[in-house]
């Protein structure tokens, strides 16, 4: 029997998690020893294959540099013992901790980018060492065309592009006048932007309402500033669901105002169920609408495009059927089946990198 590694900061509920779970299932499913190493932190939320072995090596109360150093000592003698047929790691800290702990070992090393790489603020120490740790994989995965061209040539060239696995539980009818987004109620994702936009085209069409799912730190703020645009009874913030398709298939549009991602789930998600989508043209984003056709972009904080965008479509009924029907049709490359297959040949060797 067969083994693979994948490595990950913890199996909380994130974007990288999520992919993780898909293919430790897949794996372990079709007769591979799967082990998911957590690094960083010893949590578990998602109902992973009982067949699957979770290695918690977190010690969060050491300091970082002698953390970093057990973390490699500790996943290398994993390797060595275990011999798998890849180690796969997720999330450019992780992978840089893969890197050092697989050198001078001839384990198959897939690591994987999971954010727009231009958006965050790395030091130069840390950037070398993630274009060294890129550099020295076997192949890098990236999610976007964004984030591959952000690296030097020498990681370009051991990189592929795979996106984001969706799979969706529900399919929009559009029956109400509502309007949702989903995700972290976080700076980064931007609900500020969406609330005030909303405020503008709510004047005019009161009988329309916005729902944001998620939770987060900006809770208590984004309540004040609903208050505060008298916005309380046609504004809501009903948390995280576990059943979020269900609940928004009876939207109207879906709206993703992030300032940046990698590669959104959410809207990826809204556009498989055929909910018409109005994004930022942050990473991913701009690869996965054309807009006009199976969607809208507009430029990342600008609250009046927003508005305008929102107030378009609040007012066409026939051109939201129209954008929600093109991108259910072009979000079949993002089906789970489609993307695992991606996976399948990048961890296995089936395809090498040629760029």
């Amino acid at each position: 029997m067969k083994d693979i590694v994948f490595v990950v900061t913890a199996m909380g509920r994130g974007g990288a998690e999520r992919v993780i779970s898909i293919l430790s299932d897949d794996y372990a499913k079709r007769g591979f020893r799967v082990h998911i190493v957590m690094l960083w932190h010893n949590i578990v939320e998602y109902e992973l294959n009982p067949n699957v072995h979770v290695v918690d090596l977190s010690c969060e109360k050491k300091s970082l540099p002698m953390n970093m150093l057990r973390l490699v000592g500790a996943l290398r003698k994993l390797i060595k013992e275990l011999r798998p047929v890849a180690v796969v790691s997720f999330v450019a800290h992780n992978s840089v901790v893969t890197w050092l702990a697989r050198m001078g070992l001839k384990t198959r090393f897939v690591a994987s980018e999971r954010i727009d790489p231009s958006s965050t603020k790395r030091g130069s120490l840390l950037r070398a060492a993630i274009n060294a740790a890129y550099a020295g994989s076997t192949v890098t995965v990236q999610q976007t065309e964004r984030a591959l061209r952000y690296f030097p040539n020498r990681v370009q060239k051991k990189s592929v592009i795979i996106p984001n696995p969706v799979r969706v539980l529900a399919e929009a009818d559009g029956s109400a006048k509502r309007i949702v987004t989903a995700g972290r109620l976080e700076p980064e994702k931007n609900q500020k932007m969406l609330i005030r936009a909303f405020a503008d085209v709510h004047r005019d069409h009161p009988d329309w309402r916005l729902d944001i799912y998620g939770e987060g730190r900006l809770r208590e703020e984004l309540q004040g500033l609903i208050d505060e645009l008298h916005l309380t009874s046609c504004v809501g913030l009903p948390g995280v669901s576990p059943t979020l398709h269900e609940e928004i298939r009876d939207a109207s549009l879906f709206v993703l105002p992030s300032n940046s991602e990698g590669l959104s789930n959410a809207l990826l998600e809204a556009m498989m169920m055929g909910l018409p989508c109005i994004s930022t043209n942050c990473a991913g984003s701009d690869e996965a609408i054309v807009d006009g056709e199976n969607g809208r972009l507009i430029s990342v904080g600008d609250t009046d495009a927003l508005a305008r965008v929102l107030r378009e479509l609040v007012e066409d009924p026939d051109r939201r059927t129209a954008i929600g029907r093109a991108a259910k049709e072009s979000a079949d490359r993002y089906r789970v089946e489609n993307v695992i297959a991606e996976w399948r040949k990048v961890i296995e060797g089936e395809e090498e990198v040629c760029r």
